[in-house]
């Protein structure tokens, strides 16, 4: 009992985190377009670092079997997928992570995406059943938790993961307890994808990929008698993982429940819809690839990262082109600002949400949410 409230603690902390720190892959991919900067895309490397850094020692405790052997090979429908999924994200107005903010901030917009993404999952496995189109193929990962690579890799990021705390820890505001830093209102980027990372990267190795849009993905197939589906503790992390996110907007003062029908709805059953079916041909969304394949070194998972990334950039250029505005995302000192500007004016047209100055994990800096 006490392991199981452990993971379930674990899989909140991931949520609040998440929402915390509004890490997004459509905001990242929009800071480059904007700023020409990548700060927020590479803060995704640093929560694939921390899960490698956190999962190997675990699974030296625990090495056979272990759920991170099983990855996947590069193929056309891998790249494929990557980019449905990034286009459905765009669309959608948020990836896998963000869509979970969105949930916590009591958004009904977010459970339609979901069940557009179920739809899509749904979609994609009968077109399986009923035509040619090849599956994913299995393909054993590269990652080895007894390899001595492995080990001097992990030693160096354990160097690393101390140089990265001992730099959040002299930048907290002076005098602030730790309770003060886990309620601050906002989160460095660095420090989101640490708790992130660390969160995840324990839970991984006790359950393997077990993030939400694995676990749709899983849950959809064992209706279709496809495999025998998913044990309901994982079902039990997704609710940990969406309470962690709620607990963090009602204590923020963020949560509202927004029922209101609105034709944004219709984007976000599509953008779900799609990257329900490009989730099944990676296989897995940015959560799965980021916090799982990455780490694991599966073949197919970078090459995929970087189809979804080139599926939002289009997204994002074609409504620049369209709409006369444009998703503008500076960061800087690991904090963004994010907000609508106009193409001809240059000039704010909505500014998302503008934030006091950040109390904790913080320079002082303002930041915006969506």
């Amino acid at each position: 009992m006490a392991f199981a409230v452990l993971s379930l603690a674990l899989a909140a902390l991931l949520g609040f985190s998440i929402h915390r720190g509004s890490v997004c892959m459509v905001r990242g991919v929009a800071e480059v377009l904007s700023t020409g900067r990548a700060y927020m895309l590479l803060s995704f490397g640093k929560a694939a670092l921390w899960v490698l850094l956190v999962t190997t020692p675990v699974l030296w405790l625990e090495p056979s079997p272990h759920p991170l052997a099983q990855g996947w090979s590069v193929s056309v429908y891998a790249l494929a997928g990557g980019f449905l999924f990034g286009v459905g994200a765009a669309i959608n107005r948020g990836c896998a992570f963000s869509t979970l903010g969105r949930l916590g901030n009591g958004e009904l917009g977010a459970m339609i995406t979901l069940g557009g993404f179920a739809v899509g999952a749904w979609s994609y496995l009968s077109a399986l059943t009923w035509s040619s189109l090849a599956r994913p193929e299995p393909l054993a990962a590269a990652y080895d938790p007894l390899d001595p690579v492995t080990g001097a890799l992990v030693a160096a990021l354990g160097a690393w993961g101390v140089w990265e705390i001992v730099r959040l820890w002299r930048a907290r505001p002076a005098g602030a307890s730790w309770i003060e830093l886990v309620l601050a209102r906002s989160y460095r980027l660095s420090a989101a994808v640490a708790l992130i990372g660390v969160a995840n990267g324990v839970l991984y190795a006790l359950y393997g990929p077990w993030t939400y849009t694995r676990v749709f993905n899983e849950t959809v197939t064992s209706t279709m008698h496809v495999n025998p589906g998913l044990p309901a503790f994982q079902w039990g992390l997704f609710v940990a993982v969406v309470a962690g996110a709620i607990a963090s907007a009602w204590q923020k003062g963020t949560f509202h429940l927004d029922w209101r029908p609105s034709l944004l709805w219709l984007r976000d059953f599509a953008g779900g819809l799609l990257m329900g079916i490009g989730a099944g041909m990676t296989p897995g969304g940015n959560d799965v690839l980021v916090l799982h394949s990455i780490p694991q070194l599966s073949a197919h998972a970078l090459p995929a990262y970087l189809a979804m990334t080139a599926g939002i950039a289009m997204v994002l250029i074609v409504m620049r082109a369209t709409r006369g505005s444009y998703l503008q995302v500076d960061c800087r000192r690991d904090i963004c600002v994010t907000r609508w500007l106009s193409t001809t004016t240059q000039r704010p047209e909505t500014l998302i949400r503008r934030e006091p100055p950040l109390d904790g994990w913080s320079a002082g800096s303002p930041q915006s949410f969506q």
